[in-house]
């Protein structure tokens, strides 16, 4: 499970 800091990281390097 991620934090909220972490999936904010991984949903930008999605936006990708």
């Amino acid at each position: 499970v991620l934090s909220e800091g972490e999936w904010e990281l991984v949903l930008h390097v999605w936006a990708k």
